[in-house]
């Protein structure tokens, strides 16, 4: 025999040869056997009650009788939760097909929740699991402002979830939450015309849905802002949110994008597929070509095409007057001297299409033709008659060379000739011989001066020899020149021995 003393607030398990056998309450209590058969487990009554699931089973394995007498015994179905209040205070959430046992000194109330079909938490059960400082089995979700989830169970999108707060029993269900921003406007998911064939009503449910026909774009505008222009074909998701508003257009039907949406499409600044923009200048016209042939002419200004189902090209011409220069263009004359040439050539494209039509390069052919004209109409001279023809020379090979350029849309206004560069040696001849010319024109101007002088002194003679009272003037003036030049004059014979002494024009 031994005795066992059981504390206040204490209950003991006897266990005998290794099974369940009695619960001793508060109090001594003896036993008459042999002891090394007994084993005595003394618990807590503020434990609540057993909480090991596997200790729990086994006593109530043992001795289910007894086990009712003393616990409140809570057994649940594979597809059971339940949540555990003792005294009014909620104490756990019990895990699916969980066996508890609490001392029935506690009042006790259970409820019961059949998760087979009710895997979302509550309203009401979401507080009592936030009062709870340890939970499993829930996968909890807190949405902030803007966001939602898509809530897939087992692989199937069962809803989608606004703002707040959303848990899920996770025992018999694999779920999966998938949080997305509001804020984004445009839902961006995978899948999204598998998701939407599914689940064509949860999807409209939240969003607005647009789908293009494969020769359709659509002008997009989210809350009255034009936003982008959608791809032919494309399929999108926005959420209701936002307002969404679309303008359509047929790309096979057309290639021009109207005034309207290129001032739209120039809002946003960025490019877009297949779209090509295009800039025609001030004084320029634009030829346009669709699919590699002519369409029309178009004015100076900004265009833009689409590209989805026609191959573009806009070709801008200036139809301003040019200029074409051809330096050190090499030549032989007809007297076998070797010079060279600078020309400058004034043109405008009056025929743009022909212009286009004719050549690749256009301006190479120009430079070419009057490369060929002019080596054929200074080949034929002598040096001599070139370097004497410079200021008729353009307009010589500009009767050589209109037809041809008249050919391809082009007006010639004007060929010149800046420069010609002699070789070395010859510069050196033409120097010398120009040097002989304006020296021997120098001696005849010289000659013809002094004749002059001459003549005109022989003149003056004989008006003076005919005309007395001009010799004496001429005398006056001879004293006035040499009295400029004496410091001291010293007068004897008085102003008539001066004046008639100190110059005599006439002599003796």
């Amino acid at each position: 025999m031994f005795t066992i003393a059981v504390k206040e607030n204490e209950k003991a398990l006897v266990y005998k040869d290794e099974k369940f056998k009695q619960v001793l309450n508060t109090g001594v209590h003896k036993l008459f056997h042999i002891f090394q058969n007994y084993k005595i487990e003394k618990l807590e009554v503020k434990a609540q009650g057993i909480s090991n699931a596997q200790k729990a089973e086994a006593l109530y394995k043992d001795n289910p009788t007894l086990i009712e007498a003393q616990f409140n015994v809570v057994k649940l179905e594979e597809y059971e939760r339940a949540y555990v209040w003792l005294d009014g205070k909620l104490i756990e959430l019990l895990e699916a097909g969980a066996l508890r046992l609490y001392w029935k000194t506690y009042d006790m109330k259970v409820e019961k929740v059949d998760i087979r079909s009710n895997y979302k938490v509550s309203k009401e059960h979401i507080q009592y699991i936030d009062a709870l400082s340890r939970v499993s089995g829930v996968l909890c979700s807190s949405l902030s402002r803007y966001k939602k989830a898509f809530i897939y169970v087992d692989e199937t999108l069962e809803s989608i979830v606004n703002t707040g707060k959303h848990y899920f029993y996770i025992d018999f269900y694999t779920i999966d939450v998938l949080e997305y921003n509001t804020e984004d406007k445009e839902l961006l998911i995978r899948d999204k015309e598998m998701l939407y064939k599914k689940y064509p009503a949860l999807i409209e449910s939240v969003c607005t849905v647009i789908k293009l026909e494969e020769d359709e774009r659509a002008y997009l505008w989210i809350n009255d802002k034009f936003t982008d222009l959608l791809e032919v074909g494309a399929f999108k998701f926005y959420w209701k949110e936002h307002t969404v508003k679309i303008e359509k257009v047929n790309v096979k039907e057309t290639y021009i994008i109207n005034n309207k949406h290129l001032l739209e499409l120039e809002k946003l600044e960025k490019s877009y597929v297949n779209v090509k923009k295009m800039l025609v200048k001030e004084y320029s016209e634009g030829y346009l070509y669709v699919n590699e042939k002519f369409e029309s002419i178009t004015s100076e200004g900004k265009h833009y095409f689409y590209t989805d189902f026609y191959d573009i090209n806009l070709e801008a011409i200036d139809m301003r007057i040019k200029e074409l220069e051809i330096n050190n263009q090499e030549l032989l004359s007809s007297d076998k001297v070797t010079l060279r040439c600078n020309l400058t050539m004034y043109y405008k494209i009056t025929n743009g299409q022909s212009y286009l039509a004719s050549v690749d390069a256009s301006k190479e052919y120009l430079y070419k033709q009057l490369q060929f004209a002019v080596r054929e109409y200074l080949g034929a001279m002598s040096i001599d008659e070139i370097l004497s023809k410079q200021h008729t020379l353009s307009d010589e090979v500009l009767e050589k060379f209109y037809v041809s350029c008249e050919k391809i849309g082009v007006k010639v206004d004007g060929v010149y000739i800046k420069d010609i560069i002699l070789p070395g040696e010859m510069r050196e001849i033409f120097n010398q011989v120009i040097e002989a010319s304006k020296r021997a024109e120098a001696n005849n101007i010289q000659r013809r001066e002094e004749t002059a002088a001459t003549r005109s002194l022989l003149n003056t003679a004989k008006l003076m020899n005919d005309n007395p009272a001009l010799a004496r003037l001429k005398e006056l003036e001879a004293l006035e020149k040499i009295t400029q030049t004496i410091g001291t004059l010293n007068v004897y014979g008085g102003l008539d021995g001066v004046m008639n002494g100190l110059v005599d024009l006439k002599g003796k």
